[in-house]
C-alpha cells in the first residue's frame, strides 16, 4: 500500500497553535505520510475558502484536529466561544468530517487536554469520544511517527454520504450482510459486553474494566452493547488481567516494570485521581478489578462496522455479556436478529 495516496486534513486555530500545526504538516510530509492539506498553504488567492474546505474534507482520508491550550476557550468579538459559532472555521471543519463519517483524530499539543463532551456544541460533541494522541516537543519525531503508524489507509475513492454514521478509522467490514447462519456453523469468538459507561470509556482509554470474578471464555475480540445497539467498533483483546488492585501504590509499582501492559494498567489506575479525566473517582480505591487492554478505535486491527447493529425488541439483547461470531460481525449485519 502506498501511503503517498493518503489525504490528510489538518484542522487548527491560528490563534491557538499555528506553529505546532505547521510543524506537524511539515513532519508528516517529510515522513511520506501522505498529501497534507493545511489552509494557509493550500488555498489559492481568490479561491472560495468555504467551498475549498468542503471539497478537501470530502476527499480526505483523515482529519487531524490540532488542539492547544486555547482551542476551546478562544472567543469571538461578542465574547462567546468561537467553537459554538456555526460559521466558525474549526466548527465547520470538525462538523463536516463527523457528518461524513470521516476519521477524526484529536491531536493534543502544548499540554492541552481532551475537551469533555459537555464543553462542546452538540454538532461536534462526538469529538470528545474520539481516540486522540498527544505530541510533545521533547519527543516530537517519535510521537508523530506513532501517529503515522496509526493513520487509516488511503481510501479507494468510494463516495461518502453526508448522513452516514460517524466511524473511526480501522479495518472496515466490506461484505454484504448475510442471512442468519445456523447455530454452530461459525465459532462464537467475540464477547459483547453491556454497560452504559463501558463504551465511552473504551473510546477514551482503549480498555474494559469490570469487577473481578467475572467469568469470560477465552475469546479474541470484544464489542460493546449500549442504547439498544451493538456499537460499530469491535476491538482485539491484547491483554487480560483478572485481579488489579486499584491503589496509587499499585500504580507506582507497575510503573517500575518494563512490561508495556503494566505501564498501560498503571495509567488506567492513575486516572482515578486525575482531575482532567472523565472517569475520576469512578472506581473504589482499594478494590480489585478485571482489566482488558484493547486495540483502540483508531487501531487498524480494530474492526469498524459500517453502522451499529440495532436491537428492535422491547427486551434487552444482553444484560452482562454475550458471545457472537467475529466472522458474522465482519459482514455488518443490520440487526441483532441476524446474529
Amino acid at each position: 500500500m502506498s501511503t503517498s495516496a493518503r489525504r490528510i486534513f489538518v484542522s487548527y486555530r491560528r490563534d491557538d497553535c499555528a506553529a505546532h500545526a505547521g510543524w506537524l504538516a511539515s513532519t508528516l510530509r517529510a515522513s511520506d505520510a501522505g498529501e497534507v492539506f493545511i489552509d494557509v498553504e493550500s488555498v489559492g488567492l481568490g479561491e472560495n475558502f468555504v467551498l475549498r474546505i468542503e471539497r478537501e474534507i470530502e476527499a480526505c482520508d483523515v482529519v487531524l484536529v490540532v488542539i492547544g491550550k486555547e482551542w476551546l476557550t478562544l472567543t469571538g468579538v461578542d465574547g462567546s466561544p468561537r467553537l459554538f459559532d456555526e460559521l466558525d472555521w474549526v466548527h465547520l471543519e470538525v462538523r463536516s468530517a463527523l457528518e461524513r463519517g470521516i476519521p477524526v483524530v484529536p491531536v493534543l499539543v502544548e499540554g492541552a487536554v481532551m475537551p469533555r463532551a459537555k464543553e462542546l456544541p452538540e454538532q461536534v460533541r462526538d469529538l470528545a469520544y474520539r481516540n486522540g494522541i498527544r505530541l510533545t516537543e521533547a519527543s516530537w519525531a517519535a510521537d508523530v511517527g506513532r501517529l503515522v503508524d496509526l493513520l487509516p489507509p488511503p481510501s479507494r475513492g468510494a463516495p461518502r454520504s453526508k448522513k452516514s454514521a460517524p466511524v473511526f478509522h480501522g479495518r472496515r467490514s466490506t461484505k454484504p450482510a448475510p442471512s442468519r447462519l445456523p447455530a454452530g456453523t461459525v465459532p462464537e469468538d467475540t464477547v459483547i459486553v453491556a454497560a452504559g459507561s463501558a463504551y465511552p470509556e473504551y473510546l477514551e482509554n482503549a480498555a474494559y474494566i469490570c469487577q473481578r470474578g467475572r467469568s469470560f471464555r477465552q475469546i479474541e475480540h470484544m464489542g460493546f452493547y449500549a442504547g439498544k445497539e451493538i456499537k460499530p467498533e469491535v476491538a482485539v483483546i491484547l491483554h487480560r488481567r483478572d485481579e488489579v488492585l486499584w491503589t496509587r501504590e499499585r500504580a507506582e509499582e507497575l510503573q517500575t516494570r518494563k512490561d508495556p501492559f503494566d505501564e498501560t494498567i498503571a495509567a488506567l489506575i492513575e486516572r482515578q485521581w486525575d482531575p482532567r479525566s472523565h472517569w475520576r473517582g469512578r472506581r473504589q480505591e482499594g478494590d480489585s478489578y478485571m482489566v482488558f487492554c484493547l486495540t483502540g478505535p483508531s487501531d487498524p486491527k480494530t474492526l469498524v462496522m459500517h453502522q451499529a447493529i440495532s436491537h428492535n425488541h422491547s427486551f434487552g439483547w444482553t444484560q452482562k455479556q454475550r458471545y457472537v461470531s467475529f466472522a458474522v460481525l465482519s459482514s455488518s449485519p443490520g440487526t441483532t436478529d441476524e446474529l
